[in-house]
């Protein structure tokens, strides 16, 4: 039996391609099996005050166990993946991320940024879509524009009535709703 280096799913000598995951065999045998983890024994205590019921799969990635969460009496799905490898001669990994000390710029690159957050719209108004700073206090009304937006508003009403009858209809239409296209001047 051939055990599949990438997921290991275990094939038949003479297959050629993984039939989980398709990885090639090309000149497998000729290497030796994926190591995979080795399973905890079922009634084995863990930190966090899990017990190990029964493994569910094993590849050669991570070992999946049915376990009892023993503070509230719930089953849950573990999954066992192996940590990164150390060296014996390297120093243990800090439980602080970024060790701070006292000569480090405070605008570092360690700093913290600043929360960035939406201005309120509140004292803005939307034309088309368009948030623009408001120099007026009360809000302009959205039924009655501007009397510079009203005349480009007929201008583009005679435009499209002239240019083509059928569309004509349409923006007297849109018109009497109170859809207008405006136009900054």
């Amino acid at each position: 039996m051939i055990t599949c280096p990438e997921c290991g799913q275990q094939a038949n000598d003479n297959a050629q391609f993984c039939d989980r995951c398709g990885q090639g065999f090309a000149g497998s045998s000729a290497h030796p099996a994926a190591t995979s983890i080795s399973s905890l024994d079922p009634d084995t205590e863990l930190k966090g005050g899990y017990r190990i019921i029964v493994l569910l799969s094993r590849t050669a990635h991570e070992n999946r166990y049915r376990a009892l969460r023993q503070h509230d009496n719930q089953l849950v799905q573990l999954r066992e993946q192996p940590g990164p490898s150390r060296q014996p001669d390297e120093a243990p990994v800090s439980s602080e991320a970024y060790p701070t000390s006292s000569g480090e710029d405070p605008a570092g690159p360690r700093a913290k940024t600043a929360e960035l957050r939406m201005e309120s719209l509140a004292g803005r108004n939307s034309a088309n879509g368009v948030i623009t700073q408001s120099s007026r206090s009360e809000p302009a009304s959205d039924a009655t524009p501007p009397p510079a937006e009203k005349e480009a508003a007929a201008d583009v009403s005679r435009t499209v009535q002239e240019g083509n009858a059928g569309y004509a209809e349409a923006a007297e239409g849109a018109d009497e709703v109170g859809v207008q296209l405006l136009t900054e001047l």
